[in-house]
């Protein structure tokens, strides 16, 4: 099943949707994102889509969210890196996201995190 992430041009904010019965329709009711967002990748765990973006309404931190019972839930806490973020990507395996991101403020390094349950 295809899907489409994108940025509201006005509001900057994230929305993610997919192609079904030949028309394309939103994920959840709401937007993704709190805020404007920056950089956004997308994976899919079994049925499950989970997001991974920057959040201006976090200081521009990395902000993971997954779609489950019909609304968009943080994983773990919003702005998980320490700081100014950009170039995000996200992908599952065995059911468990695995998040890479450049952490600006933390001498642009690239950091690869693993969320646990």
């Amino acid at each position: 099943m295809p899907y489409v992430a994108y940025a509201d041009l006005g509001t900057g904010l994230l929305y993610l949707k997919k192609f079904e019965d030949n028309e394309w329709k939103k994920i959840g009711k709401g937007a993704v994102s709190e805020g404007r967002s920056l950089f956004c990748d997308l994976a899919i765990s079994g049925k499950v889509p989970y997001m991974i973006y920057i959040d201006n309404s976090v200081g521009n931190k990395i902000v993971v969210s997954k779609f489950i019972n019909d609304e968009w839930v943080n994983v773990g806490e919003k702005g998980i890196s320490s700081g100014i973020s950009d170039y995000c990507a996200i992908e599952c395996y065995n059911n468990e996201p695995y998040i890479a991101f450049r952490d600006v403020t933390a001498g642009e390094k690239i950091k690869v995190l693993k969320f646990e349950y």
